[in-house]
């Protein structure tokens, strides 16, 4: 294990893992450097001679503090991801909400605009026939308040209940 602190910095390199994070060193030192079965002391005062070290048990809690700095930000970060998840899936299912509304009242639209001549005053109708229409077109416009809240499922199994288009019954 190659390891790297730079006590100015507040900085600890692991593997070539980079990590700053609040530790308490001697004042004295500039940084520890361990190539793995040891290592040295390197001291700010340059007429100080590096003390070299064959253990890094005194230097542990620094490993340790490391350790749970990067528990810390993988939590942090894992918060932060469900939180933008839980956002995203909100506008996600508003925006899926939204377009399902837009697909029925454009189907409606389309069905009420195919049956607009049906109450027209010259129709060629009958009045029980134009009846059926008005009521045809009435339940077109309820399908709003009969399904205050669809779901993408109901749509794809086509379990809307479109009411059923009436015959044309023409005047004799």
């Amino acid at each position: 294990m190659r390891i790297s602190i730079i006590n100015e910095d507040q900085t600890m390199v692991i593997d070539g893992k980079a990590l700053r994070f609040k530790f308490d060193l001697n004042d004295k030192i500039h940084a520890i450097q361990w190539y793995g079965e040891s290592g040295e002391v390197e001291y700010k005062n340059h007429s100080t001679r590096n003390k070299k070290i064959k253990s890094f048990t005194p230097y542990q809690f620094l490993i340790d503090g490391y350790n749970n700095e990067l528990l810390r930000i993988k939590e942090k970060r894992q918060k932060e991801k469900e939180e933008i998840i839980l956002v995203n899936d909100e506008v996600s299912e508003k925006a899926t909400l939204s377009t399902l509304w837009e697909r029925i009242r454009h189907r409606r639209t389309g069905l009420l605009a195919t049956t607009d001549w049906t109450q027209l005053l010259d129709t060629s109708l009958t009045p029980e026939c134009i009846q059926a229409f008005a009521t045809y077109r009435q339940k077109l416009r309820d399908i709003p308040q009969t399904y205050q809240a669809p779901d993408e499922a109901l749509w794809r199994a086509n379990k809307i209940h479109w009411p059923s288009k009436p015959e044309e019954v023409k005047k004799v």
